[in-house]
């Protein structure tokens, strides 16, 4: 499934490298990436280095910012970046259907993407510079984190139990 981007992506700056630049934008298209090791699920810790939601638990996630790259396809990039899990090793199990969320103390709307990915039990985590920890939990566990604004409800929908 790509990811069209039709509200004025001609107006949006872009980086050097091409990929538009949301961090600025009112409404912006994000991926969360529900990263699955048998029943756990990946949380990570945001480091102070991050732009929004720092010190808040989340799942691997970014900017669609590189449309002509697919949903999928831009999910292994950021498991690879952010984890150190190879590409290679994951297995993009469900795509979601986008929710969109609106944070009015951010004032932005995130149009928000998910994508449930497996990878094998002896996956290592190598965590960048995005977050300070992570933790393997179970879906039903991750209430009891301070975690960024509709995550409990994207995991719920994307991977209410395994297939």
């Amino acid at each position: 499934a790509r990811t069209y981007l039709t509200f004025g992506l001609h107006s949006l700056p872009r980086f050097a490298d091409g990929r538009f630049d949301f961090s600025s934008a009112t409404v912006a298209p994000v991926l969360n990436v529900l990263v699955r090791r048998g029943d756990a699920v990946l949380l990570m810790k945001r480091s102070a280095a991050v732009g929004t939601y720092p010190g808040v638990w989340h799942t691997v996630a970014g900017y669609l910012d590189e449309p002509w790259k697919t949903n999928e396809e831009k999910a292994l990039q950021e498991i690879e970046e952010e984890t150190g899990i190879s590409r290679r090793s994951a297995f993009v199990r469900r795509v979601g259907t986008p929710l969109t969320l609106r944070d009015a103390r951010l004032r932005k709307i995130w149009l928000l993407h998910t994508v449930l990915v497996d990878v094998p039990a002896d996956a290592r985590v190598e965590l960048d510079w995005e977050h300070t920890e992570f933790r393997w939990v179970l879906p039903r566990d991750i209430e009891a984190f301070h975690t960024v604004p509709g995550l409990v409800h994207a995991v719920r929908r994307l991977a209410p139990h395994r297939p």
